[in-house]
C-alpha cells in the first residue's frame, strides 16, 4: 500500500515549537544513496523520507478528531509521537494514539521524549506529574479497540542530552521509518557527515594527511621529514588562524572542535620534550581553541582543563624567552582565557588581576612592535576586558566608558587602514555596545540609543556582505534586545518590537547549532524581557507565552551547572521572579505571597551567593519588592515593613548605588520604588527628576 504520508506527527500544542522544527529536520532529511530507492513514500527527487503530517492548528472543543486528523490517520505510515508531561496530560494525543493504533498496530507508532520521565505516573503520586508518556503509548489496545491495563513497553527514541541527544534521537526515527537498523544508518551518516566536513575544512584534513606523509617519511629520511615537518607546522599553523577565522563565521562547533583535536592529536603523536618552541605555542593554541569549544557548549570543568593545559606551556615557554613577542603573546591568551573563565565561575577579584596582567603584556607587546596591528589588536581587547569588569562588578561606568574609548580610537586607526577587515569591524561594533551600557549607567538615553545605533550600522552593513556571519548576527540580537530595554525605561509602546526583532534572529542561530549553549542562553533571557515588557504593558497572553519559551529553549542541563553563576541566577532567581510577578498580574499580589517570601529566603541565602553579580544584585533587589509588595497586599505591614528597612540597610545588595542619581535605569527605577515605598518623597523627587533629564520615565 502507498501511503500519502510517511508519517503522522503527534504532539501537544505547547510543545508546539519543538515539534516545528523535528518536523522541518524530518522532511529536509536527505537520505543516504544507498537507502533513497528503498522509500516508496520519498518525494519526486527520491532522497527524502516523504511528506509528515502536523496539524497547524489547536483542536475544537468536541469529543471527537476531525474529520481532517482521521483522513490523516488513515493516509499515515507510522505515527511519530513527541512525549512530554504536556503531551501526556493532552486527551488529543491520547485520542489520535489510540485510533492509529486501531488502523495500523502498535508496531507502527514510533515514541520520541523531549522531556520528564518515561514509567514515571507507576512510581508515585510525587513523580506522576512528570511523566511523558501518554496513556495510550504505555498501554495496549483490548479486541475492542479500547485502551487495557495491559504495559505496551514502548521503545523510544529520547531527545534528552542525558539519553540519545537530538541527533541520535533523530536518526533512531528515521531508521524505524525506513526499517533499517540504526548502526546501517549511523554509519552511513556518519560517512555523509564526513564528507560535509571535508568540503568544509579542507585544509584541515589536507593538513592531516601531509602529518601523516610525513611520519612515515620520517622513518626513512631524516632530512627529508624535517622538511616535510616546516610544511605540516605552515599547515596547522593555518588551520589555527587563517582558518580559523573563517570557520568562526560560520558558527559550527563541531567543525571548530575537529580543527583543534587534530591540531592537538599531531603534536601528541610526537614527544612534547622534543618539539620546538613554536611548535608547543601552536599546541597551546589548538587547547585554547579546545577550550573555547567547550565553553561554548556551556561544560566548564572540560573547559577550563583544555586552558590549564595551554597554560603550563606557555608559562614555561615564557620564562625562557621574557622578550620573544610570540611567547608573551601565547602566554597573554592563557592569561586572558583564565581571567575569562573567573568571570563565568564569578570570581571577579581574581578576573581582574588576570585581565590587568593581560594588558601589561598587551603593552609590552606593542611597546616592541607599535605598528603591529595584531599587538594593537590585543591591547583594544585588554581595554574592553577591564572596562567590562569595572562595569558589571566595581560600579564604575565612568572608568568603564573611558576604557571602552581607548579600545574604540585604537580599532578606528587601525579600520582606517584597513576599511574591511571584518573582526576590526565586529570589534569595533562591539565597542560601541559596551560603551552604550556604560552611557546608560550615567549618560542621557539618547545618547545610551546613538552608541547602539552606531554599532547597528556597522553590522547591518556588514551582514549586506556577509549574510550568514553568525557573530554578527549573534551581536544585532543584542544590540536589539538593548534597545528594547531603553525603549522599556521610556516607557515606549515599541520596546516590545526590538525584542521580537532579536527573537528572530536567534532562532535562527540556535536552529543552525544546537549545541551552542551560548545561543540558547541569549534566547532564554531575551524571551524573559519580553515577558517583563508585555506584563507591565498588561499583555498578559504575551507575557505568558514568552516566559514558556524562556524555560523549553536551553538544555535543561543546564541548570545543575553550578559553577556558572550566570545560571544560577537566571535558573535560581530571575525565570522564578518572573513567573511569580506573572501570576501576581493575573491573581493578585496575596496569591504569591508565600512562594515570595520563600523565594527571597533562596535569593538571600549565603549558599546562593550572587549578590557579588550585577545581575544577581538587581534579581534580589527584584523578588525584595516583589514580597514587600506582596506583604503589604496581604495587611502583613510589619514584616513588610521590616524587609523594606532590611533591603535599604543591605549594602551588598545596593551599595554604592543607594542615592546615587547616575546609574543603570533599571536601579533607579528599583531605588525610586523603594522610595515611594518607604515615604521618602524628597529622595523619590530627586530620581523622578534626574531620572526624566537623562530621558527615562518610572515603571513601578
Amino acid at each position: 500500500m502507498v501511503f500519502r504520508y510517511k508519517a503522522f506527527l503527534s504532539y501537544s500544542h505547547k510543545d508546539q515549537k519543538a515539534a516545528m522544527r523535528f518536523h522541518r529536520a524530518l522532511e529536509n532529511y536527505r537520505l543516504p544513496k544507498h537507502f533513497a530507492g528503498n522509500n516508496p513514500s520519498a518525494d519526486a527527487h527520491n532522497d527524502r523520507l516523504g511528506r509528515i503530517f502536523r496539524d497547524r492548528d489547536e483542536l475544537p472543543a468536541a469529543e471527537d478528531l476531525t474529520a481532517e486528523v482521521k483522513k490523516a490517520l488513515e493516509s499515515s505510515e507510522f505515527m511519530i509521537v513527541l512525549c512530554s508531561p504536556r503531551a501526556a496530560a493532552s486527551r488529543w494525543v491520547n485520542k489520535e494514539i489510540i485510533e492509529f493504533k486501531k488502523l495500523r498496530g502498535e508496531a507502527f507508532v514510533l515514541p520520541v521524549i523531549l522531556e520528564g520521565e518515561p514509567g514515571a505516573s507507576a512510581e508515585d503520586q510525587n513523580t506522576a506529574a512528570n511523566e511523558c508518556f501518554p496513556p495510550a503509548v504505555r498501554f495496549k489496545l483490548d479486541a475492542n479497540g479500547q485502551l487495557s491495563r495491559r504495559l505496551a513497553e514502548p521503545i523510544a527514541a529520547d531527545m534528552r542530552k542525558s539519553a540519545d541527544g537530538r541527533q541520535n534521537a533523530l536518526l533512531k526515527v528515521i531508521a524505524g521509518l525506513l526499517g533499517i537498523g540504526l548502526d546501517q544508518l549511523i554509519e552511513r551518516e556518519l560517512r555523509r557527515k564526513q564528507r560535509r566536513v571535508i568540503a568544509v575544512t579542507v585544509a584541515s584534513l589536507l593538513a592531516t594527511l601531509v602529518m601523516g606523509v610525513l611520519t612515515r617519511q620520517a622513518i626513512t629520511a631524516r632530512h627529508d621529514a624535517d622538511q616535510n615537518r616546516a610544511q605540516a607546522e605552515d599547515l596547522v599553523e593555518f588551520m589555527l588562524t587563517d582558518l580559523r577565522e573563517k570557520l568562526d563565521a560560520v558558527g559550527r562547533l563541531d567543525v571548530l572542535d575537529s580543527v583543534g583535536a587534530k591540531a592537538v592529536s599531531y603534536y601528541d603523536a610526537q614527544s612534547v620534550d622534543k618539539l620546538g618552541e613554536g611548535s608547543i605555542g601552536r599546541r597551546a593554541r589548538a587547547f585554547h581553541l579546545l577550550g573555547e569549544v567547550e565553553e561554548l557548549r556551556g561544560d566548564m570543568d572540560d573547559a577550563q582543563a583544555m586552558f590549564d593545559r595551554a597554560a603550563g606551556s606557555t608559562a614555561a615557554l615564557l620564562a625562557r624567552s621574557p622578550d620573544d613577542p610570540q611567547r608573551i603573546f601565547d602566554h597573554s591568551q592563557s592569561v586572558f582565557w583564565s581571567g575569562y573563565m573567573d568571570i563565568r565561575r564569578g570570581n571577579f577579584a581574581t578576573a581582574l588581576s588576570s585581565m590587568r596582567l593581560y594588558k601589561v603584556y598587551a603593552e609590552q607587546l606593542v611597546a616592541i612592535a607599535p605598528k603591529n596591528p595584531e599587538w594593537q589588536m590585543e591591547l583594544s581587547y585588554a581595554y574592553s576586558n577591564i572596562g567590562t569588569l569595572q562595569l558589571l562588578n566595581m560600579h564604575q561606568p565612568r572608568e568603564a566608558f573611558a576604557n571602552y574609548s581607548a579600545a574604540v580610537d585604537i580599532l578606528k586607526d587601525l579600520i582606517a587602514a584597513n576599511p574591511n577587515d571584518p573582526t576590526l569591524l565586529l570589534n569595533l561594533a562591539d565597542m560601541f555596545a559596551w560603551s552604550g551600557d556604560a552611557l546608560r549607567n550615567f549618560g542621557l538615553a539618547s545618547k545610551t540609543m546613538a552608541a547602539r545605533a552606531k554599532q547597528q550600522k556597522i553590522l547591518e552593513g556588514f551582514l549586506t556582505l556577509n549574510p550568514r556571519h553568525k557573530d554578527a548576527l549573534r551581536q544585532l540580537s543584542i544590540c536589539f534586545a538593548a534597545q528594547g530595554w531603553i525603549a522599556f525605561y521610556q516607557q515606549d509602546p515599541a520596546a516590545g518590537g526590538y525584542f521580537e526583532k532579536a527573537e528572530e534572529i536567534l532562532d535562527t542561530l540556535a536552529e543552525s547549532d544546537p549545541e551552542n549553549r551560548a545561543w540558547q542562553r541569549l534566547q532564554s533571557d531575551n524571551q524573559l524581557r519580553l515577558a517583563r515588557v508585555n506584563m507591565v504593558y498588561g499583555q498578559l497572553e504575551n507575557a505568558d507565552a514568552a516566559f514558556e519559551q524562556s524555560g523549553h529553549l536551553p538544555v535543561p542541563q543546564i541548570v545543575e551547572n553550578e559553577a556558572n553563576i550566570g545560571d544560577r541566577i537566571f535558573w535560581g532567581l530571575h525565570r522564578p521572579y518572573i513567573e511569580l510577578k506573572l501570576q501576581a498580574f493575573k491573581k493578585g499580589f496575596t496569591a504569591v505571597k508565600n512562594d515570595a517570601v520563600l523565594l527571597l529566603k533562596v535569593a538571600t541565602s549565603d549558599s546562593l551567593d550572587v549578590t557579588q553579580h550585577e545581575h544577581g544584585r538587581r534579581a534580589v533587589a527584584d523578588i525584595y519588592m516583589l514580597a514587600i509588595r506582596s506583604l503589604l497586599a496581604a495587611g502583613d505591614n510589619a514584616k513588610a515593613q521590616r524587609l523594606l528597612s532590611s533591603l535599604w540597610a543591605g549594602e551588598t545588595i545596593l551599595g554604592p548605588l543607594k542615592f546615587g542619581a547616575e546609574q543603570d535605569p533599571i536601579w533607579v527605577n528599583i531605588v525610586a520604588e523603594i522610595a515611594f515605598l518607604r515615604g521618602d518623597t524628597t529622595l523619590l523627587t530627586k530620581l523622578k527628576n534626574d531620572y526624566e533629564k537623562r530621558g527615562y520615565k518610572l515603571t513601578f
